[in-house]
C-alpha cells in the first residue's frame, strides 16, 4: 500500500527549489559563506562546563534533594566537623595513595620512613597570601576537630616509633588505640594482611587531608595549597616508592584536558576523510565525471554547518563539555553521507540534459532522501534531549543542531557548488585539473534501464564509463543476495546475528567506573584506578538521617529504632553494627549506667543528653549528629560505614537497598527518614541508566516508522526499516558487551546517536526500492537497481565514518575509544542492514506480494470467466426455448 503525499510534495518542493540553486550559486555560496562566519564567531562566547556532578547527575535528583535537606538540619563547619560527617563529594581536599615502586610491602621500615617525609612535605607545603608576604600551610587551611586538623592513625602510630628511634610494632588491625581513642584503620591500607590482629602486609597506605570548603576566603586558600600539592606530586620521584594523589577538582580537570587531547585527533581525521572524499569521488575510467573538489566542498559544506551551529549554541547561551567535542566526527559522518548520496543522483542524471534539468532530477531524488536521513537524525537527537541528565541534553543538543545546519549548507551550499561543477562536466573540464579536455564530447540520448545506464557517445564513438563499484553492485553483488540459496543463507545468518545479539544483551554491564573520566596514564586515571582495587572494600559513610522530631526516650520508639538498624544491617553492603554511630546506642548504655534503666522522662532524657552525654570527651562527636529545639529533638543521624562496593553495580545495590529500607522505615516509624552518601549523587544515573534507555530508545523507534511511514510511500517497507532500525539497536547493544563497553551515561550519548545513523542506510536503500520508476519491474530488478543507485554511497558513508573515528581507538580516553567502538558498530551494522539484510527482505516481501496479488488476479479471472461461460450457457438456453415456441408439430 502506498501513502505518497508527503513524498509527491517534497519532490515537487525541491525540484521548484533547485531552479533558484541552478539560477544563483555564486549568490548563494556568497550568503552561506557569511552566515557561517557571522555565527561562527559566537564560539567567543564558547563556555565550557567540566562540573562532574552537574553533567552526570540527573536533574531530578534525589541525592541533591537529601543533601539539601541535609545541609540545612546539618550545616557543616569546616572548624567543628569530622571527616565522615561531610557531605560534598568535591569537598577540598588532597588524597594521596602510596605503592611501593617494587610493587612490595609499604610497611618495610625504608618505605614507611618515605611517607613519614612525605607527610611532611606536604603538611610544610605553603601558600603565599596576595595581600601580604605571609605564608599558609595545611594547618592554617585544613578543616577542624576541637581545634586541631583531622589525623591519621597510622601515621601517627608510626611517627611515635620514629621519634623514639625504636623498631616499629607492627600495627593492630583493623583498629588502633592511641591515648585511649579507637581509631579504625582498614581505609588507610590496601591489600591488607593479617595475622593474629596484627597488620603484617599491605600494598597501598591512603593518606587523605581534608581542607576548609568556607568561607569564600578560606575556599580560595584552599583551592590554592590544593593545587600546590598536586603539582608538587606531579613531580614527584622517588627510588622507593609511587605517588598518586586527586584532589577535589580531579574530575572536572580530568575532563577539561581530555577536551584539549582529543584536538589533533580531529585534525588528522580531518585530513584524512578529506583525502577518502576526493579519491571517492574520482572515476578513473571518465575524469570528465570525476568530482574530486566537489568532495571536498562536502568537507568544506558540514564543517561549515558544525561551525555555524556551535556560533549558534553559543550565542545562546548553552555549554559546551567534553562529549561533545566528539560531534566533528558525527557531523562530517552524516554530511559525508549525504554528499555522497547526492552525487550518486546526479551520476544517476540523464547527462544530456542542460545543468537546470539534471539539478531537478538529482534533488528530486537525492533531496528526499536526505531529508528523510537528516530529520530522522534530528529527531532522534531531540529524544535524547528529553533526557533528565544534562550532559546527555547539551550532547543532544548540539549534536541536533549541527545536523540541522548541515542539511541547510547541503541543499544550499554544497548544491550551489554541484551546479558549477556540472557546468564544467557540460563544457567537457577535467574533474581533476578543470581545464576543458581538448575533444569535446557529443552526447547522444538514451533510455536507462535497470540493464542498461544511459549511455554517452564521444567523437570517438566510445560509451561513457558507469562507475565500477555501482555496476558491480548492480550486475553482480545484487544477482548474488537474491539468489535463493544465498537469501535462506543470509536468513539464516540473520536469526543467528539476532540471537548473539540478544545474548550479549543479557550480559552487559552498567555503570561508568570514575577511572575512565580521566586519560589513562593520568595521575588522575591511577589513583582512581589504585582506589578501586584496593580501598573499596571499605567504602564510603552512609548517613540515615530521622528528619522529623521523634519521641526517642519512648522505649516502644527506642525498639522501633532498633528495628530500623537492624534491617540497615541487613544490607550485605553494610558493616557489621559495632562499624556503625550512633549516639542513641551510646547514650542507652550511658542511662543504663547512670540510671540503670533506659525509661525516662522527655525532659530527663533530653537534659541529660545535651548537658552531660554530649560534653564527655568520648562522645563530643555526636553533638554533630542531634539538634535540639527546646526540650525537643528536631532530627537526628546515624553514620553507617559501606564495604565491598568495588564495581558500579554494587554502588548501586548499595543505594537501592539503604533507601528501600529509609522507605519502609518512614512508613514504619511516621517520620521522614533519608539515606544519604556523598557519592549517591553520581550513583543516581546508574539507576535510571535502564529504564531511560528502554524509554528513549523505544519513543525513537516509534518516530522512525512515523517519520518513515509520512515520506517513504510504502507501509510494509517502512515497518521494515523501523524494524530494521531497532535490529540495529540491539545489534550495537549487544555486541558493545561482547566488546567490553559497559552501558552508562557515556554510552548512552552514543546510543542517542545511534539511533539516528541506524535509520540512514536502511531508509536510503528503503526509498530507492520504493521510489521505482518501472512499476512493472521484478523484485529482484527493484533490488538491482536500488543497488546500483545506492550500494556505492552506503559504501562510502559508512567507511568514511569508520575511516574517521579509527585514530580514537589509539587515544588514551576510554570515552573516545568507546565513541569509536559505538560508531564502528553502528555503521557495520547498518551496511550490513542496508546492502544485505533489508533488501533481502524487502525483496521476499515483494515477491509475495506479487505471487499474491497476481494469484487474487487470477481468481478473480476465473470467476469472471466462469460467470460468463454461465451467462453464455443461459443466453443459449433461453434462444434455444424461444426457438422451440415456433416449431409446429
Amino acid at each position: 500500500m502506498k501513502f505518497n503525499c508527503a513524498e509527491l510534495m517534497l519532490v515537487k518542493v525541491f525540484r521548484s527549489y533547485s531552479k533558484v540553486v541552478s539560477r544563483y550559486p555564486l549568490l548563494l555560496i556568497c550568503i552561506f559563506l557569511l552566515l557561517a562566519i557571522g555565527l561562527g564567531m559566537g564560539v567567543y562566547f564558547l563556555r565550557f562546563e567540566s562540573n562532574t556532578e552537574y553533567l552526570f547527575s540527573p536533574k531530578n535528583s534525589q541525592a541533591r534533594e537529601d543533601r539539601d535537606t541535609i545541609e540545612e538540619l546539618f550545616p557543616v563547619d569546616d572548624l567543628n566537623t569530622l571527616p565522615n560527617r561531610l557531605i560534598y563529594f568535591t569537598h577540598r581536599m588532597v588524597s594521596i595513595i602510596v605503592t611501593c615502586e617494587d610493587g612490595g610491602n609499604v610497611l618495610r621500615s625504608k618505605y614507611i620512613d618515605a611517607i613519614l617525609d612525605l607527610d611532611d612535605t606536604v603538611k610544610a607545603a605553603q601558600v603565599l597570601l596576595s595581600q601580604n608576604t605571609s605564608a599558609v600551610n595545611f594547618t592554617t587551611v585544613c578543616s577542624k576537630w576541637k581545634g586541631e586538623c583531622f589525623i591519621n592513625p597510622a601515621l601517627e602510630y608510626y611517627q611515635h616509633f620514629n621519634n623514639l628511634s625504636i623498631d616499629v610494632s607492627p600495627i593492630t588491625y583493623p583498629s588502633v588505640t592511641l591515648e585511649n581513642v579507637q581509631y579504625n584503620v582498614e581505609a588507610i591500607f590496601g591489600g591488607a594482611q593479617v595475622e593474629n590482629g596484627k597488620l603484617i602486609s599491605a600494598d597501598a597506605f591512603f593518606m587523605n587531608y581534608i581542607l576548609q570548603n568556607s568561607p569564600e576566603n578560606a575556599n580560595s586558600l584552599s583551592k590554592e595549597w590544593e593545587t600546590l600539592i598536586i603539582d608538587y606530586i606531579g613531580d614527584f620521584d622517588s627510588d622507593l616508592i609511587e605517588v598518586n594523589a586527586y584532589y577535589s577538582e580531579g574530575l572536572d580537570a580530568a575532563q577539561r584536558n581530555l577536551a584539549v587531547k582529543v584536538l589533533p585527533y580531529v585534525g588528522i581525521s580531518y585530513f584524512i576523510l578529506v583525502c577518502f572524499a576526493i579519491v571517492s569521488c574520482i572515476m578513473v575510467r571518465d575524469n570528465r565525471q570525476s568530482k574530486p573538489w566537489l568532495g571536498v566542498m562536502g568537507v568544506v559544506s558540514a564543517s561549515l554547518g558544525l561551525v555555524s551551529a556551535v556560533g549558534f549554541l553559543c550565542y545562546c547561551g548553552v555549554p559546551f563539555n567534553q562529549v561533545t567535542v566528539s560531534m566533528p566526527f558525527i557531523i562530517l559522518g552524516i554530511g559525508l553521507d549525504d554528499m555522497f548520496i547526492m552525487i550518486a543522483a546526479w551520476r544517476k542524471t540523464d547527462p544530456n540534459l542542460p545543468v537546470k534539468e539534471r539539478m531537478e532530477d538529482t534533488y528530486g531524488d537525492a533531496a528526499v532522501s536526505i531529508t528523510i536521513t537528516s530529520f530522522t537524525d534530528i529527531m532522534a537527537f531531540c529524544i535524547g534531549s528529553i533526557s533528565p541528565i544534562p550532559g546527555i541534553q547539551i550532547f543532544c543538543l548540539y549534536t541536533g543542531v549541527a545536523v540541522l545546519y548541515n542539511y541547510i549548507y547541503q541543499i544550499t551550499f554544497f548544491g550551489a557548488f554541484m551546479v558549477l561543477f556540472g557546468h564544467m562536466e557540460a563544457y567537457n573540464c577535467n574533474g581533476v585539473t578543470c581545464i576543458p579536455n581538448k575533444h569535446k564530447a557529443c552526447v547522444r540520448p538514451s533510455v536507462e534501464t535497470i540493464s542498461a545506464a544511459p549511455s554517452i557517445q564521444h567523437d570517438d564513438n566510445g560509451p561513457v564509463k558507469r562507475h565500477s563499484v555501482m555496476v558491480f553492485f548492480r550486475d553482480y553483488f545484487s544477482k548474488l543476495i537474491s539468489h535463493p540459496i544465498c537469501m535462506a543463507a543470509i536468513v539464516f545468518l540473520y536469526f543467528i546475528y539476532l540471537g548473539t545479539a540478544g545474548y550479549f544483551c543479557s550480559t552487559i554491564e552498567l555503570g561508568l567506573e570514575q577511572k575512565n573520566v580521566a586519560e589513562e596514564g593520568t595521575m588522575t586515571h591511577e589513583f582512581l584506578d589504585l582506589l578501586a582495587r584496593y580501598f573499596k572494600e571499605t567504602g564510603d559513610s552512609v548517613s540515615i538521617v530521622i528528619a522529623e522530631p521523634y519521641e526517642y526516650w519512648e522505649l516502644e520508639k527506642q525498639n522501633e529504632l532498633e528495628a530500623m538498624v537492624e534491617s540497615l544491617h541487613m544490607n550485605d553492603h553494610i558493616k557489621p553494627r559495632n562499624y556503625t554511630e550512633f549516639w542513641l546506642d551510646d547514650y542507652k548504655q550511658y542511662l543504663l549506667t547512670v540510671y540503670n534503666t533506659t525509661n525516662v522522662s522527655q525532659d530527663t532524657f533530653v537534659n541529660v543528653l545535651r548537658n552531660q552525654f554530649l560534653q564527655l570527651p568520648c562522645c563530643g562527636r555526636f553533638s554533630l549528629d542531634v539538634k535540639f529545639d527546646g526540650n525537643i529533638i528536631t532530627s537526628s543521624r546515624l553514620v553507617l560505614v559501606s564495604r565491598d562496593v568495588s564495581t558500579t553495580t554494587k554502588q548501586e545495590e548499595l543505594l537501592l537497598s539503604v533507601r528501600e529500607s529509609a522507605s519502609s522505615a518512614t512508613d514504619n516509624l511516621g517520620v521522614s527518614i533519608l539515606a544519604f552518601s556523598p557519592q549517591f549523587v553520581l550513583l543516581e544515573q546508574y539507576i535510571i541508566i535502564i529504564p531511560m534507555t528502554i524509554q528513549t530508545l523505544s519513543i525513537a523507534v516509534a518516530s522512525m516508522l512515523v517519520v518513515s511511514l509520512l515520506i517513504i510511500p510504502n507501509i510494509a517497507v517502512s515497518v521494515m526499516v523501523t524494524i530494521s532500525v531497532a535490529s540495529i539497536l540491539v545489534g550495537v547493544l549487544g555486541y558493545m558487551s561482547f566488546w567490553k563497553v559497559a552501558l552508562e551515561s557515556i554510552s548512552m550519548f552514543m546510543l542517542v546517536l545511534c539511533i539516528g545513523f541506524s535509520v540512514d542506510f536502511s531508509a536510503h536503500i528503503a526509498y530507492a526500492f520504493v521510489m521505482t520508476v518501472e512499476n512493472e519491474l521484478l523484485p529482484t530488478q527493484k533490488v538491482s537497481r536500488a543497488l546500483y543507485l545506492l550500494g556505492y554511497p552506503i559504501l562510502q558513508s559508512g567507511w568514511s565514518t569508520i575511516i574517521g573515528v579509527a585514530l580514537l581507538f589509539f587515544s588514551a580516553s576510554y570515552i573516545f575509544r568507546t565513541f569509536a567502538k559505538i560508531m564502528t558498530l553502528v555503521m557495520c551494522l547498518g551496511m550490513l542492514h542496508g546492502l544485505v539484510f533489508l533488501p533481502v527482505a524487502m525483496k521476499m516481501f515483494d515477491h509475495l506480494y506479487h505471487v499474491y496479488c497476481r494469484s487474487k488476479k487470477t481468481d478473480k479471472e476465473s470467476e469472471k470467466d466462469e460467470k460468463d461461460v454461465k451467462i453464455t450457457s443461459l443466453s443459449d438456453n433461453i434462444t434455444a426455448a424461444d426457438n422451440s415456441a415456433f416449431v409446429v408439430d
